[in-house]
């Protein structure tokens, strides 16, 4: 159970998710931005309530959609707006203008990588090292509901439940891969269904009650730090 004081720092980084967001894409509107403008609108609880829930010491890979995540892992609004600026005070030097390759290795983050899910696998390798090293930490990493349905996804669930990863693989399903509709994409309902099928753990959760993503996700952290192995959990919201 979440103190007062826990409600109001997640309802203040969610504010500050949606505030940054729409000044964004306003700005990208108006042609002052360089690049896409990927909008977090309706991702908020899910971006915050997985990133209040990682250790200090823990890795994580967020995507394109993630932008509370960068926030609580101390990434400043300033450098993130200078990158969707192409400015030189932003995370990439100026070298990119939007999300993806915003990694910082001091803060823990590491760079997304465009192509989904191209981001699993780096997250597994970080992973494994905690394992080899017999480290107990683990790693948080984001995915959309289309990147379910390539073969990268599959081949880093088996390899994880195989070698008992210190993994978290967060399914953001807002319903859409890029403009193509769920019901399109696969027959299942469920994206959660095929943790089952590794021998992984699964966990549903609605993606816009910010405490429940808050403790499913620490939870599976939790576990994965003592040597349980990963989960894949499914956050349900809707691309607004």
């Amino acid at each position: 159970m979440l103190t007062r004081d826990q409600q109001l720092e997640l309802f203040y980084w969610m504010a500050l998710t949606r505030i940054f967001d729409e000044n964004m894409v306003s700005m990208w509107k108006e042609g002052r931005g360089l690049g896409g403008a990927f909008s977090q609108r309706g991702h908020e609880a899910i971006s915050v309530g997985a990133g209040y829930a990682l250790a200090e010491t823990d890795v994580v890979a967020p995507m394109h959609r993630d932008l509370g995540t960068y926030l609580l892992r101390g990434m400043s609004a300033r450098r993130i707006f200078g990158n969707a600026l192409g400015r030189a005070n932003g995370v990439s030097g100026g070298r990119d203008a939007n999300f993806h390759g915003m990694g910082d290795l001091d803060l823990s983050i590491v760079g997304f990588i465009s192509h989904l899910p191209h981001s699993l696998p780096v997250a597994l390798g970080v992973a494994m090292s905690f394992t080899y090293r017999s480290e107990a930490r683990a790693v948080l990493t984001f995915t959309g509901d289309g990147s379910s349905s390539a073969g990268l996804f599959h081949e880093t669930l088996n390899m994880a439940a195989v070698f008992n990863a210190p993994l978290v693989i967060l399914v953001e399903n807002n319903q859409y891969a890029y403009s193509t509709p769920l019901s399109q994409q696969m027959k299942s309902p469920e994206i959660v269904a095929r943790a089952a099928g590794y021998g992984m753990r699964g966990e549903r959760v609605d993606g816009n009650d910010v405490e429940l993503v808050y403790t499913t996700v620490a939870a599976a952290l939790e576990r994965a730090r003592r040597g349980e192995g990963p989960t894949l959990i499914e956050a349900v919201t809707m691309r607004m």
